[in-house]
C-alpha cells in the first residue's frame, strides 16, 4: 500500500445531545487508500463513542450516505428485459447440442479412422471445409521450398 488518508466527520443529526457531545460522540470515519498498482479503495463506517469503548458499524446503501457503485440498480422489469437480450457470443439454443471444436478429434471420429473421407457435399454439415488441389501431381509441396531462392544477393 502506498498511501492512506483517514478523516472523521461529526454527526449533526442527533438532537438529544449537547453541541459538544454531538461533535465527539458519534460520526462517520472515512478511509481512502491508494495502492502502488493505482487502485484506490474508499471505505466509510459509522462510529459511536460510549462508556464501554468505541463501536463501529458499516454504512448501508439504504441510508443514502454512500455513493452508488458503477452498476445501476435495476427494477424487476429492467432485469427481465436485460435477461432477454441475446449476446453474440452466447449459444443461441436452437435445440442442437453445443459442439465446440478444440483442434482434437472427438471420440466418435477416432473410432472411424480407417473410413475413407468422402469428397461429396454434405448439406446437413455445419462444419466448414477447405479442399486444396495441387496444379499437377508432379508439383512438389510448398513447405520444403526456400522463399528466398530467387533472390540474387
Amino acid at each position: 500500500m502506498s498511501s492512506m488518508v483517514g478523516s472523521v466527520e461529526p454527526d449533526y443529526h442527533s438532537s438529544e445531545n449537547s453541541l459538544s457531545e454531538k461533535n465527539f460522540t458519534q460520526g462517520k470515519f472515512n478511509v481512502r487508500s491508494k495502492h502502488r498498482n493505482g487502485r484506490v479503495r474508499a471505505t466509510s463506517e459509522k462510529f459511536k463513542v460510549e462508556a464501554e469503548g468505541i463501536s463501529f458499524s458499516s454504512i448501508s446503501a439504504e441510508d443514502g450516505t454512500t455513493v452508488a457503485g458503477l452498476l445501476p440498480k435495476l427494477s424487476e422489469k429492467e432485469q427481465i428485459d436485460r435477461a432477454k437480450v441475446v449476446l453474440p457470443f452466447e449459444h443461441q439454443g436452437n435445440g442442437k447440442p453445443i459442439q465446440i471444436y478444440d483442434g482434437r478429434r472427438s471420440l466418435d471420429e477416432s473410432s472411424s479412422e480407417g473410413a475413407p473421407i468422402s469428397r461429396g457435399k454434405n448439406e446437413d454439415s455445419a462444419l466448414g471445409e477447405i479442399i486444396y488441389f495441387r496444379d499437377s501431381d508432379d508439383e512438389m509441396p510448398d513447405f520444403d521450398e526456400d522463399p528466398d531462392d530467387d533472390l540474387d544477393i
